[in-house]
């Protein structure tokens, strides 16, 4: 099942310029099961989400992003803004009291933790924070990136010939192609991580 956790539409959010009908049918069209639709800082009404949802026959769920002093959390099962979110250990607080999930929407997105031909320190300790939680019983594991629009990509490849030119692109990026291409580092990662984890 393949689920985008992490979208914005406009007008309730500054960097999106997709009205929530278009979201949703765009989503369909990529072969997505399902949405979520976290704002910043705003927290959609279920009854909203769950009317958009029944327009399109096509699950849609709601969520929040927050802007703390630590960065950008994004947070399931919380539905209201409440005073004094925008410290992070409060937030925590109360998306805990609600028995929901907060996680960090793009921790490293002004600075990548590792240099691309020496990562592995990195993926060491990515693999060891997860270790606990892969010793329960579970289907799948979902690693989950901030989506990028293709324009992006072909602005930040430097050599104005490989991204998006063949379907194992990423796969072939070395690099200055690599240092810029944030769909290739991700890729990257979640395959380095997989194999350090252990998981097939």
């Amino acid at each position: 099942m393949l689920i985008d956790l992490h979208s914005h539409t406009q007008p309730l959010s500054y960097d999106s310029y997709l009205h929530p009908d278009d979201l949703v049918e765009r989503s369909r069209a990529a072969g997505l099961d399902a949405v979520v639709v976290s704002e910043h800082d705003f927290a959609w009404e279920p009854e909203a989400v769950r009317a958009l949802s029944k327009r399109h026959n096509f699950p849609v769920f709601g969520a929040i992003e927050i802007n703390t002093e630590d960065g950008h959390m994004l947070c399931y099962g919380l539905y209201e803004y409440i005073y004094g979110m925008h410290r992070a250990h409060e937030l925590a607080g109360h998306v805990a009291n609600i028995d929901g999930v907060m996680i960090a929407a793009h921790p490293y997105r002004r600075q990548m933790p590792w240099r691309w031909d020496d990562e592995q320190e990195y993926l060491d300790a990515l693999a060891a924070s997860a270790r606990p939680h892969l010793q329960q019983d579970f289907d799948h594991l979902l690693l989950s990136f901030h989506g990028l629009p293709e324009r992006h990509l072909h602005k930040t490849d430097p050599t104005g010939s490989h991204c998006l030119k063949g379907d194992d692109c990423c796969q072939r990026a070395e690099g200055a192609v690599l240092a810029s291409c944030y769909r290739a580092q991700c890729m990257r990662t979640a395959a380095g991580f997989a194999a350090q984890a252990g998981l097939r």
